[in-house]
């Protein structure tokens, strides 16, 4: 998994008891509503200088699908200037 992902997503779920692990889910383990998504697409997207649509954010459930996801998007030059 990408540090600086991890990092981002630490800092947003400070509160998180649990460690980390691929599985985790954003809505049923981080209890993650819509405005901590839209938040997270933010912060990617300005950490990884990307532009990733909300409608593919929305089919995203784990961190690990995350991570996946913005490997492709690097592929796909979906790079923001």
């Amino acid at each position: 998994m990408d540090e600086k992902l991890l990092r981002l997503l630490k800092a947003h779920f400070h509160e998180y008891p649990r460690p980390w692990t691929e599985t985790t889910r954003f809505r049923r383990d981080l209890k993650a509503d819509s405005l901590d998504l839209l938040e997270i697409l933010c912060d990617i997207e300005r950490e990884f200088r990307l532009f990733i649509p909300e409608e593919e954010m929305a089919l995203i459930q784990t961190v690990t699908e995350m991570d996946e996801m913005i490997v492709s998007w690097r592929r796909r030059g979906r790079r923001r200037d």
